[in-house]
Order: structure tokens, then C-alpha cells, then sequence
């Protein structure tokens, strides 16, 4: 109760504010945003998906509109600029203000009014002894997943890929990946950390896409990963000052700076494909600093591009909320089966028309104004949104009893829904997870077919016998 009298008048002015948001300072209608999402974050920490979703939409627009309604403009030395110098004006960028606003008010008030029940499933299933579960039938899964992975670079136009940067061709490749990161959540997730064994060949993989170039794959595959020790950190608390916390801490400054150092270099050698660069960057650290700024800060820019090129384009409301339906199903559709499925996608073709994403992405609130008549709509899509994702927890319990599965599972959705169409398609994400949890499906029903196939046989002896 008390949670709810001190929040609920933030909740209403950030409301009002962005109702009547020509007649506010825009930043302090965004502070007070921030602020909201800053305390319902520091309450629920970010073992909830919906701290993470609205933590990533806020990475991607903070920057832009803080630097707008300061200056003015938003030039802030990246490439394109003629593209954005069209798109500030006033009016669109408060536009964009009232999207990002809206939408991220119906995350809040889904954290204020509903539970996040992935995390009221693994309560229930914790009062199962975890020690007791085994986790050795995963390896089997997992050295499958090795070969068809080594394999599947086999295919691979080797010689495109050392010459251009190229996605063409791939994909099996990144399934495979992130089916592996995903069994390693469930290791994580379980016990906490990967042995050398599983290290060793984690590293092997990484490599080959920092080779690639593709950085976005690592990227992802790492969040699996990171989200799934939280999940299991929030079953064995730590105090700060303990020696334990202070060596995690020390690994993931660690590992957040192997992250950082991967990403330049592979955005290096994607752009030069020069590994002899590759050896000068490794010699200075504040290059790569400044490489990975830079990176990040063309990213978020490219990125909100989308929103704003939506919006001056008239867009609003131009698609049936059925087209985000639509463009999940079909994405559904093996490309094998269905070559020419992009070509039946609302959101692929409204992007070709319109030219919507130059920089190759779109933002999940310019995703959703397209189908948003008036800004607050958006509101109601991010709450229902999250109804979604509580939905899905319901569906995965039935096909799980195992705490560290199902905590892997949540890692996925919360990757691959959360932070994933952000900056990529909800159709994509939902696509990408639902396909993970089909072939961990398919590995269960293999010994149930295989004992079917062994119970018929024996019948069949049986009665040719008599």
C-alpha cells in the first residue's frame, strides 16, 4: 500500500506532463520519467524483465532527447547527419518525446499492478532441491549443438565473408549459437558458472563471429548468459562487502571490458578487414575506448532515427495492430519452406516504401507508433505487451519441472522480448525465442519417440511369436 500512495502521484504528473507536454519543459517532463522508472528499477532490481525493457528504450532515446532539447539539433559528429539536420523541429521531436513517454508509463503501471509471474513460477519451483537435479542430459544436447555448429560453418562462402562484410547465408550459424548460449544458461543458472570445458568452446565460437564482424551475436548470446546468473545470484544473495561479491565484481569488470574490446575490434575489422589494424588497436586502450563510444553513439542515433523519420512521415496509425500478428507468423515460416516470405511482411515493406530503416533497424517505439492512431494508444500496447510476456511464463512452467531450465527459459524470453526489439522487431524476437524452445521440445520428445519406437517393436515380437 504505502508503495502504491508514493508512487501513484509520480505516475500522475509524469501523465499530465505528457498529455499537456507543449505546455512543460520537455526535460522536466523527462525527468520526471526517469525518475519513476528509476525508483520502480531500484525496487524490483533487474532480475525483472520489465526493469530491463524500460532500461533499454531509455539507452536508446536518453541521449537524443536530452541532447535536442538542450541544443536544439542533433548533431553530435556521427555520419548521416544531412538525414537527421530534416528532423528538428520542434513539434516531431516533442512528438517523439509523448511516444517514448507513453509507452514506457504502460511498462510502469504493468510493474505497479501486476507481478511479474516468470519470477512467482521459479518461487514455486525453488521449493524443489535444485542440488538433486541433473544436469549431465544437457550435455549430450550441447555436443550436438558443437557439431552442427562447426559444421554449419562448412557451408559458409568463407571467402564473401574475409572480403565484405555479409549476413547473407548465416542464419542456421546464429541459431545454433544461441542455442548453445541458452544451455549455458541453464548451466549458469543451475550452479553459477561453466566449467573450462565449456569455456574453452564458448571462446572458439565467439571468435569465429568477432571474425565475422557480426558483434550483435556475441552481444545477445552474452546477455543470455548474464541474465541467467542474476537469476541465480537472486537465489544466493550476497552482501557488498564480502569477499565473494568483491571477486564477482572483479569478473564481470573484467568481462564487461573483454566485451568492449571484442565489439571495437570486430567493428573494426567488419569496416577494414585488416587484421594488421586489428594488432595496432590491441597496443592502445583509449582507441578502443574512443571506438566503442563512438559505436555506441552512432547506434543509439541510428537507431531513433526510426521514430523520427515514422513520425515526419505521417505514419501514425498506418498499419492494423493485426500486422504485428502477421509479420510473426510469417517470420515463423522456415525461410527454406517460404523463400519469399519477407515480401509478405507489413513492417519489411512499409520500411522499404518509406525508407524507415536507413541504418538497418527499427526502434520499438517508432514499431509502435506505426500502429498507434494517437500517442497514447502506445501506452496501452506497452502495457498489454508485458501482459504477454506474463502469458508465455504460464505456457513454458507446463513444459518444465527443472528451476535452472525454466530460469534459462526466462533469460531467453527476457533477452530476446525485453532487450532485443528495441532496436529489431518484436515479430524477430518472439520468433527467435519461440525457436529455441521448439528444438529443447524436440531433444525431450527424441527418448520418448525412441521408447515408443522400442515399446512397439517388442509388441510386434510379441505377437509374431505367438
Amino acid at each position: 500500500m504505502r508503495q502504491g500512495v508514493f508512487l501513484v502521484p509520480i505516475f500522475l504528473l509524469c501523465f499530465i506532463a505528457t498529455i499537456f507536454i507543449q505546455f512543460f519543459l520537455p526535460l522536466v517532463s523527462y525527468g520526471l520519467l526517469i525518475l519513476l522508472i528509476s525508483i520502480l528499477s531500484f525496487r524490483k532490481g533487474l532480475i525483472d524483465y520489465r526493469v530491463g525493457f524500460l532500461g533499454m528504450i531509455t539507452l536508446y532515446s536518453m541521449y537524443p532527447l536530452v541532447h535536442y532539447f538542450i541544443y536544439n539539433n542533433h548533431d553530435v559528429g556521427i555520419g548521416s547527419y544531412n538525414r537527421y539536420a530534416l528532423l528538428e523541429i520542434l513539434p516531431l521531436n516533442l512528438r517523439a518525446l509523448q511516444y517514448i513517454s507513453y509507452f514506457c508509463l504502460g511498462i510502469c503501471l504493468h510493474i505497479m499492478l501486476r507481478k511479474n509471474k516468470f519470477l512467482e513460477c521459479m518461487k514455486d519451483l525453488n521449493q524443489n532441491n535444485l542440488k538433486l537435479t541433473d544436469l549431465s542430459k544437457y550435455n549430450l544436447q550441447l555436443y550436438i549443438s558443437y557439431i552442427l555448429f562447426f559444421l554449419s560453418l562448412l557451408l559458409l562462402d568463407w571467402g564473401r565473408i574475409r572480403a565484405e562484410y555479409t549476413l547473407e547465408g548465416i542464419s542456421l550459424t546464429f541459431f545454433i549459437c544461441y542455442f548453445v548460449f541458452s544451455i549455458y544458461g541453464i548451466f549458469i543458472a543451475s550452479t553459477g558458472k561453466l566449467t573450462i570445458s565449456k569455456i574453452i568452446p564458448l571462446f572458439l565460437i565467439m571468435s569465429v563471429f568477432a571474425f565475422m564482424g557480426t558483434r550483435q551475436t556475441i552481444f545477445w548470446g552474452i546477455l543470455i548468459l548474464f541474465i541467467s546468473n542474476i537469476i541465480f545470484l537472486s537465489r544466493n544473495p550476497r552482501s557488498w562487502i564480502s569477499k565473494s561479491f568483491l571477486k564477482s565484481l572483479i569478473k564481470y569488470l573484467f568481462i564487461i571490458t573483454g566485451i568492449v574490446t571484442i565489439f571495437a575490434l570486430t567493428v573494426s575489422y567488419r569496416v577494414n578487414k585488416d587484421l594488421g589494424l586489428i594488432y595496432a588497436i590491441l597496443g592502445d586502450m583509449p582507441i578502443v575506448l574512443k571506438l566503442s563510444f563512438s559505436l555506441f553513439l552512432s547506434e543509439v542515433y541510428y537507431t531513433y532515427y526510426n521514430l523520427l523519420i515514422v513520425i515526419n512521415s505521417s505514419l501514425e496509425g498506418y498499419l492494423p495492430l493485426l500486422s504485428l500478428f502477421n509479420d510473426f507468423f510469417i517470420q515463423m515460416i522456415p525461410s527454406q519452406l517460404f523463400p519469399g516470405k519477407y515480401a509478405y511482411m507489413d513492417f519489411v515493406n512499409l520500411s522499404r516504401d518509406f525508407e524507415l530503416t536507413p541504418f538497418g533497424t527499427w526502434y520499438i517505439i517508432g514499431m509502435i507508433a506505426t500502429v498507434s492512431i494517437i500517442p497514447i494508444m502506445s501506452m496501452i500496447l506497452g502495457f498489454l505487451y508485458c501482459e504477454l510476456i506474463n502469458f508465455i511464463s504460464i505456457l513454458l512452467k507446463k513444459t518444465t519441472s527443472h528451476l535452472g531450465e525454466f530460469s534459462a527459459f526466462y533469460a531467453i524470453i527476457y533477452v530476446f522480448c525485453s532487450f532485443y526489439p528495441v532496436r529489431a522487431t518484436i515479430a524477430g524476437g518472439l520468433k527467435m525465442a519461440l525457436s529455441i524452445f521448439i528444438i529443447f521440445a524436440s531433444f525431450k520428445l527424441i527418448p520418448v519417440i525412441y521408447k515408443s519406437i522400442q515399446v512397439y517393436n517388442g509388441r510386434m515380437k510379441y505377437l509374431h511369436g505367438n
